[in-house]
């Protein structure tokens, strides 16, 4: 299952999964910051080509890296083959992405703005306050 979202070049994309027109297998739109992947007649290693290709394209217009003509055949062979080749990168070694996923979750845990810990300390803010609320209105009853 695919993530809602994902953080490019400290942009957050929503991520859509559905039937694109005009034989497009994906759309990266900076401006509603949005990738599109169409899974209709793809195998699991297309979409996630595709998925990557949109990646880089978000990321290439971020850095601008984007070429002046939009339809530039050398610079969307060079996308495609990018997103080609982190897909055959990570199937060809597994025991690599695991190793890297292993650091990334080390770094998480030690970097105190990760994702996953601001969502703790809103829940656990969220919890206090509740608690909070609750001693301030047990103490009305009690006067």
């Amino acid at each position: 299952m695919f993530p809602k979202s994902v953080w490019v070049a400290g942009h957050k994309y929503r991520l859509k999964f559905h039937r694109l027109d005009d034989n497009d297998r994906g759309q990266c739109s900076t401006d509603k910051s949005e990738i599109v992947v169409d899974p209709h007649n793809a195998s699991k290693t297309q979409m996630l080509e595709t998925l990557f290709h949109e990646i880089f394209h978000a990321i290439s217009e971020h850095f601008d890296l984007q070429p002046d003509d939009p339809q530039d055949k050398q610079y969307e062979h060079v996308i495609s083959c990018a997103g080609k080749s982190i897909v055959l990168l990570m199937t060809q070694n597994p025991k690599l992405f695991q190793h890297v996923l292993a650091e990334i979750n080390n770094l998480l845990k030690e970097d105190p703005c990760s994702e996953k810990k601001s969502r703790r300390r809103k829940r656990r803010r969220k919890n206090r306050s509740i608690r909070q609320h609750k001693q301030i209105g047990s103490n009305k009853q009690r006067r």
